[in-house]
């Protein structure tokens, strides 16, 4: 490869993504500017290119020399031309839907040493390196922190061993005659790579969704032939150390029973897993699952493996298979969050790196939440997660699982209560809940309901389904819904108890609703929906004092549609599995555009509300994006149709602009078509692509389904809470912010409402993806950006 990495050669590797843009970065031509270097290390996992994309071409935007380093701390130690590679912004083309990591990862014996730590010292500073930025699990961190310790040690023995000469003619000379002070310090910014979401103090790990994604198919897929035989399926997981995927798999596909580490099973477990799978068989479910992580313990710490487990049901006269998953849940294309969360991780990496907080001790970029990045020191996150494996020894499996953070502690709450549920209403009509869908259908709404009957019965109280939306709930179309109703909701898409977008709030008969709730005695009304659920619930707030009916009930909203348009909460139920939905057909599409030297215009939904599109264009590496929230004009679309022609004169071979279907009265998706035809001069085709529907069917995505659970859980234990208390006349919306589950009151909401354009006032996600996507989008004026010196 003479140095350098092999260029792409297929045509999906030839797609410019990330904004495929030609960018010519600052001090480009600058001998003397600073040089970073990105490894991957330790098991792979989907996430690792989006990951080093973002990486790299962030730092050469910050005017920085990047180098990649194939196969981990192996290539770190040969340190050759072919192992140290100079990397450009078209060198980490075409790499964003690619599982694994395309700079591969290895074992590293020699990096244990200090002679092979020394040599890698001398490996990159005669490169003019002191900034690493590593992906990996805790063994590569903890190798990256060492070197950090012993850096500066090394340093001056490998001065101490120059030769004045050489100091005058060689590498330190060219790099370091004038900055001799730096070359002694290593800032080292770690990312963490892997698919058991294993590392402390960060919510989620590059991979671990991606991973979630293939184990909940698989388990979908199984449960099918599962109950066609009246079996029993036990099913082995990754997660040596932590049972993350284990227990959001049982929570997010309905499992009977789930072992994992942070929480050894009794030393009966043998007959607590025999009397989990049969009450779900005498519940006339034909199919039960029960999963096992790899390194699930009873609690003398003794390890329980999968076959055991299996013999367990045999020995009991239950027909049962084992399944072990293996490396399919470590491959693959990474899924939407797993795009944006890893380039949104290195793109924190970068500006870490730029502030050199990392001179004095390695930092680490973790997640609260979903994608609300904050910075913490390598040495503490390891020390959490060893923290973990401590309190499990030592018996306190709560606080194990408390470290894990709060979405853990909340799923595993949720199981199990739904385990040891008695799944009936031993006294009814102790407190009545009515349950209805309200706006636009979305993934995850019958996941939600069947959280809601489920966890209701686990507290004694009765749920009501409402079918048909507001006009079910007008016309009394309530019914009792048991345990076993619900059964096998989780993975279907649309809405089991219908809705309706056309029966708006402001047409809603107040007095006919609250004769509905009186004649079943209902207490609590919980709606499940999008913005139309906000006005509905609005509306009969406004009305409390006319209808003194409403004011002895309680009212929540559980937030879920794609759009992801919603006050007081940062994500709506459904949002994920449209966007997953979005990444795979466009994935599709851009094979088909670079064969042919097109633009494809892809029109998403969201209506006034630009998450779809920013978010979708961000994860798919679109040249442009469109949105609603920043208005179209004449001269940025002149501006625009300069780029285009600049990059295809340069051989460019596609380009990706996202709109939506709301984002312009003037300038409409085919309008966008019809304009950059009209100036292409035969250089490229046009085609216009609307996803239309697809966005809001299929089944819905882990994160969809575990997230539901989880909300559904802390709603369940705020309607107790309130109903112990008497407490009434509150109208709330249940959100999720920053990880953790929040309750706004009706006032908040309407004070962030933007009614005209049904989104909320202020959208977090614009001065973070958007500017992020913006800047890797740049078009360069110069074909030289995709050389090296």
């Amino acid at each position: 490869m003479a140095g350098k990495l092999q260029k792409f050669s297929s045509q999906v590797d030839l797609d410019l993504q990330f904004g495929a843009a030609r960018f010519t970065p600052r001090s480009q031509y600058d001998e003397n500017r600073p040089c970073v270097a990105v490894l991957t290390s330790g098991g792979d996992s989907p996430g690792m290119n989006p990951a080093v994309r973002a990486i790299v071409r962030g730092a050469l935007h910050q005017g920085y020399r990047v180098y990649g380093i194939r196969d981990g701390y192996r290539g770190l130690c040969r340190g050759s031309d072919e192992d140290i590679v100079e990397l450009n912004w078209i060198d980490v083309s075409g790499i964003i839907h690619k599982g694994g990591t395309f700079l591969g990862t290895a074992r590293c014996e020699d990096f244990r040493t200090t002679k092979g730590r020394k040599k890698v010292v001398l490996n990159l500073i005669s490169r003019g390196i002191n900034s690493l930025i590593i992906i990996g699990g805790d063994g590569s961190l903890t190798g990256a922190s060492i070197l950090h310790k012993e850096w500066t040690g090394y340093v001056d023995e490998l001065l101490n061993e120059m030769a004045e000469e050489e100091k005058s003619s060689g590498w330190f000379s060219k790099y370091w005659k004038d900055r001799e002070e730096e070359i002694r310090t290593l800032q080292v910014v770690g990312l963490v790579g892997s698919i058991d979401n294993d590392m402390g103090n960060t919510s989620m790990t590059i991979g671990c969704d991606s991973a979630l994604h293939r184990i909940c198919t698989a388990l979908d897929i199984i449960s099918s032939t599962a109950a066609s035989h009246q079996r029993a399926f036990v099913v082995e997981v990754m997660g040596r150390m932590c049972g993350w995927l284990a227990l959001k798999a049982a929570v997010a596909c309905g499992a009977e029973f789930v072992f994992f580490p942070e929480n050894p099973t009794p030393l009966d477990w043998p007959q607590k897993v025999i009397d989990a799978v049969k009450k779900s068989v005498n519940q006339e479910k034909r199919s039960a699952i029960v999963i096992v992580a790899e390194g699930a313990r009873d609690t003398n710490l003794e390890h329980i493996s999968a076959e055991a487990v299996r013999k367990t049901l045999e020995d009991a006269g239950v027909d049962s298979r084992l399944t072990i998953l293996g490396h399919v849940q470590r491959g693959g294309s990474p899924s939407f969050y797993d795009r944006a969360h890893s380039m949104l991780l290195g793109y924190s990496a970068v500006q870490e790196m730029v502030k050199g907080t990392a001179k004095a001790e390695p930092q680490m970029i973790c997640v609260d939440g979903l994608f609300h990045t904050c910075t913490r020191t390598i040495a503490e996150c390891l020390a959490t997660s060893k923290e973990i494996s401590t309190q499990v020894n030592e018996k306190d499996y709560l606080k194990a699982m408390s470290l894990r953070g709060e979405g853990f502690l909340r799923s595993h709450e949720a199981m199990l209560s739904l385990v040891t549920s008695k799944r009936k209403v031993e006294k009814p009509g102790l407190h009545n809940i009515a349950l209805f869908h309200v706006g636009a259908c979305a993934p995850g709404m019958n996941a939600v309901t069947r959280s809601f009957v489920r966890l209701a019965l686990d507290k004694g109280y009765s749920t009501y389904g409402v079918t048909g939306g507001i006009k079910g709930l007008e016309n009394a179309n309530f019914h009792l819904m048991s345990w076993m109703d619900v059964d096998g909701w989780c993975p279907l898409g649309g809405a089991k108890l219908g809705t309706s977008r056309f029966a708006t709030a402001s047409k809603m008969d107040v007095k006919k609703v609250c004769e509905s709730l009186k004649k079943y005695k209902i207490k609590t009304l919980a709606m499940i929906g999008g913005w139309d659920g906000y006005l509905c619930m609005m509306y009969l707030k406004k009305h409390a004092n006319d209808y003194p009916f409403l004011k002895k009930i309680n009212i929540f909203l559980i937030p879920c549609t794609i759009s992801n348009n919603l006050p007081c909460t940062s994500y709506c139920i459904g949002t994920d599995t449209a966007l997953n939905s979005i990444v795979e057909a466009v994935d599709k599409i851009k094979e088909s555009a670079i064969a042919q030297r097109r633009i494809y215009v892809i029109e998403v939904m969201g209506a006034n509300c630009g998450y779809l599109c920013s978010m979708g264009s961000f994860a798919t590496g679109a040249e442009k994006t469109f949105c609603p929230e920043v208005p179209l004009t004449l001269e940025s679309l002149k501006k625009d149709l300069d780029d285009v022609k600049e990059s295809f004169a340069h051989a460019k071979p596609m380009a990706l602009f996202f709109t939506t279907e709301k984002t312009s009265k003037v300038f409409d998706t085919k309008f966008l078509a019809k304009l950059f035809k009209s100036q292409s001069d035969g250089a490229y085709d046009v085609r216009v692509s609307i996803l239309g529907h697809l966005q809001q069917g299929g089944s819905p995505s882990p994160m969809d389904r575990f997230l539901g659970v989880e909300i559904v859980a802390e709603c369940m234990n705020r309607i107790e809470e309130y109903a112990s208390s008497d407490r009434t006349n509150e109208f709330q919306v249940v959100g999720l912010q920053k990880g953790i589950v929040t309750f706004s009151d009706a006032s908040q909401i309407h004070e962030e409402m933007d009614i005209q354009q049904r989104r909320p006032k202020h959208e977090w996600w614009m001065n973070s993806f958007s500017n992020i996507s913006k800047q890797y989008a740049e078009w360069a004026e110069k074909p030289e950006v995709y050389k090296t010196d």
